[in-house]
C-alpha cells in the first residue's frame, strides 16, 4: 500500500471513493487485498498526471460491485479478455509509459477473484480511460 501512496503522491493522482454504504461478501481478505491493490498499481501506472482514479463500491441486485476507473489511454477492444491472460502483454507503442512486469498480474487477480466466486471484466469508459469492474454475490442482499 506504501508504494501506491508513494506513487500517487509522486504522479499528483487524486484517489475519489465513492462507497455509500457497506455491504458484505464472503472472501478471502488478503488474498483479495492482493487483488485488489493490483488493480489499483494498474490504474496508477497507466493514468497520466495531474489526473484522478475513481473507486466506486455499489450494490446491482444481488451482487456488491467495485468499479475502479482511470483515466489513462483504456484499452484495444480486443484486449478485453488477453488482458487476464497469462503473460499477456499490451502492445507498447499504445501508451509512453515504460512497461514493466511479467504479465501476470491481472491473470492471478482474476483467479483470487473467481476463486472467491467473483468476477471481473474490463472495458472503457465512454469519456476515456479504462474500467475494471469486479462483482462478487452479496452477503447482506435486504439492504
Amino acid at each position: 500500500m506504501a508504494n501506491l501512496k508513494t506513487t500517487c503522491r509522486k504522479k499528483d493522482i487524486k484517489i475519489n471513493l465513492l462507497i455509500p454504504t457497506k455491504y458484505f461478501i464472503s472472501a478471502d481478505i488478503e488474498n483479495l487485498k492482493r487483488a485488489f491493490i493490483n488493480i489499483l498499481d494498474n490504474a496508477i501506472r497507466y493514468s497520466p498526471a495531474n489526473e484522478e482514479i475513481q473507486i466506486e463500491i455499489f450494490k446491482r441486485d444481488s451482487s456488491v460491485v467495485m468499479r475502479v476507473r482511470d483515466k489513462g489511454i483504456g484499452l484495444e477492444e480486443n484486449e478485453f479478455n488477453d488482458i487476464f491472460s497469462r503473460f499477456y502483454r499490451g502492445d507498447p507503442s499504445r501508451t509512453k509509459f515504460k512497461k514493466s512486469g511479467s504479465g501476470l498480474g491481472l491473470s492471478i487477480t482474476k483467479k483470487i477473484i473467481n476463486n472467491n466466486k467473483g468476477f471481473i471484466k474490463a472495458f472503457n469508459h465512454k469519456d476515456g480511460g479504462a474500467i475494471f469492474e469486479t462483482i462478487f454475490p452479496c452477503l447482506n442482499t435486504d439492504l
